[in-house]
């Protein structure tokens, strides 16, 4: 029970660290000083306790790196260029739909296929609630990309792929079915 209360900490405060790095979006960038804590000492991943403070601070709007499925599909009616990535398992992507231009790439792939992801769009990730693709896109922060979280994930989108959400309070938007990303049509 101590050994898995000791395993416990060390996760939360792994995924506390990186939770504050990658919602303040310091990816990239040397923190000031050079990266030494205050008394000369280097902070975790070389970030100052007052960097790691400021991020956390940051990290505290909710809605930040979110996008609803309605600004989501403003955007893509808008003609804006934005990468969909749908880290689902692939017969999941394929048999429930996903939303149309999605790529997907299952959530435990997405590490070894970083170089199919692009750095100069926004990419919006997508999963069945919004769990995993929250990981995802706090990872890919981290590594400079411009991710957001769908909120709800898929649940969000359409009531056929809805797990989390009352069915009538699920937007319709248009899924599309089998392997193929399909291309995203104003409706």
């Amino acid at each position: 029970m101590r050994r898995s209360m000791s395993y416990a900490k060390v996760w939360i405060a792994a995924g506390a660290l990186v939770a504050a790095l990658a919602l303040g979006g310091c990816a990239g960038q040397q923190p000031a000083g050079g990266g030494q804590a205050a008394g000369g000492g280097q902070a975790a991943g070389g970030i100052s306790p007052e960097e790691v403070a400021k991020f956390w601070e940051l990290s505290q709007d909710n809605n930040s790196f979110l996008m609803s499925a309605d600004d989501l599909k403003k955007a893509l009616d808008a003609g804006e260029d934005i990468f969909i990535l749908d880290v689902r398992l692939a017969k999941d992507y394929a048999e429930q739909g996903h939303i149309p231009g999605a790529v997907n790439i299952p959530y435990p792939e997405v590490g070894k296929n970083l170089d199919k992801l692009p750095k100069d769009k926004k990419i919006a990730v997508v999963c069945y609630t919004g769990h995993w693709a929250g990981n995802t896109s706090a990872w890919l922060r981290v590594l400079g990309y411009n991710s957001y979280n769908l909120r709800f994930g898929m649940s969000g989108w359409n009531p056929n792929n809805n797990k989390l959400l009352p069915k009538d309070q699920t937007p319709q938007y248009p899924t599309v079915f089998g392997n193929d990303p399909g291309k995203w049509q104003k409706q």
